[in-house]
């Protein structure tokens, strides 16, 4: 187990375990993996607390994630194994420089991830979430399709207003080159909890685009998730 302190982000400690997968047929490299989401999510509440960590702040030490990279990886994990316990989705770094892995400890299976951020408006920014989603989409898919290939892009949004995850996938359909876009979008903050909403933009098969809210306590040491579509 490596801890990772005094980084350059905040100092959060995280437990990782280098661990050996196979990232092509014919190669292998030593990733380092999440050991307990759970702790890592604690581990974070400085972050989230202060969110110009969460906004700016560089990537943790060992690790190399950014914090709100991190974040959003590992409440994907936290709805996928709502979805499905068996998969033990958990956090990897990514040998070849992406922004993470989701590795399937099951299987073995994973996706490599890419991010894009789209922050809280400003004073005066009238333009609607789902704009602002496809727009960021859009910016990362303008690097091309060998950029995007086999990858799974993750937009962290703090955007504010309402959205319509159905409608958004629809306009999407046949407009980027990524294998999927998930969201990861604030939808409140309290005295009481965090709240964000999970949504992996995909209904070419005519269904609702599967939908997870993930409810974190505000001393960060529980959470629930449900799933609303």
């Amino acid at each position: 187990m490596y801890c990772l302190v005094n980084v350059t982000s905040g100092g959060a400690c995280l437990s990782v375990d280098p661990r050996e997968i196979l990232t092509s047929p014919t190669m292998k490299a030593h990733v380092r993996r999440i050991r307990d989401l759970d702790a890592v999510l604690k581990d974070l509440e400085p972050h989230v607390k202060a969110p110009d960590f969460l906004r700016k702040g560089r990537p943790f030490g060992n690790f190399g994630l950014l914090p709100r990279e991190l974040l959003a990886n590992l409440l994907i994990c936290l709805a996928g194994n709502f979805e499905d316990p068996k998969n033990r989705l958990t956090v990897c770094t990514d040998p070849l420089g992406g922004d993470g892995l989701v590795f399937n400890q099951n299987h073995g299976g994973y996706m490599s991830t890419e991010h894009v951020f789209v922050p809280a408006p400003r004073d005066g920014d009238l333009q609607i979430v789902e704009n602002k989603i496809l727009a960021a989409v859009a910016h990362k898919n303008e690097k091309g399709s060998r950029y995007a290939s086999g990858k799974d892009l993750v937009v962290f949004s703090e955007a504010k207003g309402i959205w319509h995850p159905n409608n958004a996938a629809r306009r999407l359909i046949g407009r980027h080159s990524f294998e999927n876009v998930w969201v990861v979008h604030l939808e409140n903050l309290n005295g009481q909890e965090y709240s964000y909403c999970v949504v992996w933009l995909e209904v070419s098969r005519g269904n609702a685009a599967p939908a997870w809210r993930i409810r974190i306590a505000n001393d960060f040491k529980a959470h629930s998730v449900e799933r609303i579509q």
